[in-house]
């Protein structure tokens, strides 16, 4: 992450210091947009809208081609 200082009065090089660790977990906690393997209770936030993604597609794919299978069924 890239990390600027600015002049702030009372602010001190220690307090830049945590807030830039604060910063670190919480990017580590979201996570990148390649993350992968999340579950329910278990990932980052980008692991599991992943999966999340990734089980709506699946499922969606399987009512289309349902659809697809019945509607090929009324012309026959």
């Amino acid at each position: 992450m890239a990390k600027g200082y600015v002049n702030v009065k009372s602010v001190n090089q220690s307090d830049i210091d945590n807030i830039d660790l604060t910063l670190d977990e919480i990017e580590a906690l979201i996570g990148q947009t390649g993350n992968t393997g999340g579950t329910t209770s278990s990932g980052t936030v980008m692991a599991k809208l992943n999966k999340l993604l990734t089980d709506w597609t699946t499922t969606r794919a399987s009512y289309i081609n349902t659809i697809n299978t019945n509607a090929s069924n009324l012309n026959t």
